[in-house]
């Protein structure tokens, strides 16, 4: 095994050393240049008596991912089904995927933490949805995309309400399955909602009350709830006039108190099988159907309705767990903040999605607790799009005071936590130049005051020869998103073929031969910040693109891993690879998903055998 080991000792004029951190999708959030600058991390006064030692780092090959969360609150563990914050419906606070042999199919299910409280303005109500926008792992016999048309479809879900959340027997509390659909106005997504009929959670159905419309759902037991989101107003439910069933993006459970009930719930509730389907043989009242047990369940889909897709709840290993388990060694966490624009002069963090130092650190202990290596990779974002390697702040020298701050901050809490490394940047294309070695320089003899581990920088695979301070880091991190092969299909020795041979824009390439070259130049081990493949069709032709629609192809992610490990593993200037991307969220990924992420699916096993890269 390959072992790089830097003992380090620091004068005033000693160059810093530096390390990587990977890039990932923009941010979509505007706010104004102020708000940015009013919300940046105080800077602290730094000074040679501030300066941290430095620590002995010895490095494996890596064999690890890149976690990112553009959501604050999700790290370090999330699901995709999230708790709504409308101020009027935050009676549900939590939601998290859990192995339960309570669950409906003895598996998992997912388990909302309800705080219903009757004198409460915001928790008379509460919400929890899904957007089929970014879908969690599904049972499908296709894969959907959203907008998903629920015209003339059923949506259904189990659900267990323990005894005492329905409330009063004469006011029961109710549950609605609810459709969220949009349109665009003015150029911004305008959200119109569907909200079925209310099922009254029964202590005990009382006989007099035989109206189907309001539902079979009884304490103590599992229930089925239905709901046929369409052009029609349900007559216990709410529908916008804007609403339109073909054009659905999100789905979600309310739970609510009967308006004539004062009390209290303090408790959780049981989510199982959530999803849709087409209207089988025999007419159905979207009500009570009576559905409790399995060979009830059964029947309801013998009878009333031919699934399309189901959620299942059955993903219960955490994403950290999963690391451990299938022999990765290294963490590396993504955390974002924003510039308002491609010239503005401040960074700071946006509330809704930069993750807080709280969630990091969790994160950090979590990963440290799994025996995992932990890098952090702080990112600047850009808040209206702009990829950062375009940025053109108007007052440079305000940019990079903002900046050190920034980094210096994440340095910090890197150093809390002894972190072996830490990435001083990444992909600042417009702003890695010789004309900006010196501002470089600068930023990282800071961040060395305060952090004694290793640093980099990560280079974008197009343009890591031309960064200019690459003799003050002590590893190149580059993220590697080079095209090796344009087939649809290609072999995986085809694949190993395109990293020592690979027309590029009408120029036969060898960037295996071209990386090792500048190993040879720069004297640093190169560790490849970002790997990423989707599991599509021509995966290997355009890495870097999110964006393009093509056929699932998990078969042929699996190989494009497989290929750098062939074609680079052997290699003593190589440090490894951190795939793009793994997510926090425990539901991600799967056979019909076509992202980056590898969770549940074939690549997850890279390294599960024999492997050169060691």
């Amino acid at each position: 095994m390959r072992r790089w080991t830097v003992w380090g000792w620091r004068s005033a004029s000693a160059m810093a050393l530096l390390v990587a951190a990977p890039a990932g999708c923009l941010g979509q959030s505007r706010r104004t240049a102020s708000a940015v600058e009013a919300r940046s991390v105080e800077a602290q006064p730094l000074g040679p008596e501030a300066a941290v030692p430095r620590r002995q780092v010895e490095l494996g090959v890596v064999r690890g991912v890149n976690i990112a969360s553009w959501t604050a609150g999700e790290l370090p563990v999330a699901t995709s089904w999230m708790p709504q914050t409308y101020r009027n419906s935050q009676a549900i606070t939590g939601a998290m995927i859990e192995a339960n042999s309570d669950s409906f199919r003895r598996r998992g299910c997912l388990r909302l933490d309800v705080d219903l409280v009757g004198r409460s303005d915001n928790k008379r109500l509460g919400e929890m949805f899904v957007d089929l926008r970014y879908p969690p792992i599904y049972e499908a016999a296709r894969r959907f995309q959203a907008p998903v048309n629920l015209e003339g479809k059923l949506i259904y879900c189990m659900v267990f309400c323990p005894r005492g959340s329905g409330g009063s027997p004469d006011a029961p509390s109710g549950l609605q399955l609810f459709a969220k659909s949009i349109s665009p106005e003015n150029g911004k997504e305008t959200w119109h909602n569907f909200y079925g009929n209310w099922h009254n959670i029964w202590t005990v159905r009382p006989l007099w009350h035989r109206d189907p419309r309001l539902g079979d759902v009884l304490e103590g037991t599992w229930s089925l709830i239905v709901a046929a989101p369409g052009r029609e107003k349900p007559p216990f439910g709410i529908r916008d006039d804007d609403f339109d069933p073909t054009q659905v993006v999100a789905l979600g459970l309310k739970i609510g108190l009967n308006d004539k009930y004062g009390g209290d719930y303090h408790g959780t509730l049981l989510v199982d099988q959530f999803g849709w389907g087409t209207p089988g043989p025999n007419p159905l009242s979207t009500g009570a159907i009576g559905v409790h047990s399995q060979a009830d369940y059964a029947t309801f889909f013998k009878d009333f309705c031919q699934p399309e897709c189901t959620f299942d709840f059955e993903t219960t290993s955490t994403p950290v767990a999963e690391l451990r388990q299938h022999n990765y060694t290294c963490l590396s966490i993504v955390v974002t903040q924003y510039m308002d624009g491609r010239e503005s002069n401040a960074i700071g963090p946006d509330p809704a999605k930069t993750n807080s130092d709280a969630e990091v650190e969790a994160l950090i202990t979590a990963a440290q607790r799994e025996g995992l290596q932990v890098f952090l990779k702080p990112h600047v974002d850009v808040a209206d799009g702009t990829w950062r390697g375009n940025i053109a702040p108007k007052d440079r020298t305000a940019w990079f005071s903002s900046y050190t701050t920034f980094i210096t901050h994440y340095a910090r809490l890197a150093e809390k936590h002894r972190l072996p490394l830490l990435a001083v940047g990444t992909e600042f294309r417009s702003l890695q130049g010789p004309n900006y070695r010196e501002q470089w320089a600068q930023v990282i003899r800071e961040v060395r005051k305060v952090f004694g581990g290793r640093l980099t920088y990560c280079a974008n695979w197009d343009d890591y020869q031309d960064v200019s301070f690459w003799q003050e880091v002590d590893l190149l991190g580059i993220d590697a998103y080079f095209p090796i092969s344009d087939e649809r299909d290609p072999t995986l020795e085809q694949l190993v073929q395109g990293w020592s041979q690979f027309r590029h824009h009408g120029q036969m390439r060898n960037w295996k031969q071209e990386l090792a070259d500048f190993h040879a130049k720069v004297g640093r081990p190169i560790l490849f910040t970002e790997l990423g493949y989707r599991s599509i069709d021509c995966a290997a032709s355009r890495p870097w693109d999110y964006r393009e629609d093509r056929p699932i192809n998990e078969a042929l992610q699996e190989r494009c891993f497989q290929a750098v490990v062939k074609a680079l593993g052997q290699e003593k200037w190589f440090q490894g690879f951190l795939i793009w991307l793994w997510s926090p969220r425990m539901d991600v990924g799967g056979p019909l998903d076509t992202g980056f992420t590898t969770q549940h699916k074939q690549a997850l096993s890279l390294f599960e055998g024999p492997s050169d890269l060691q």
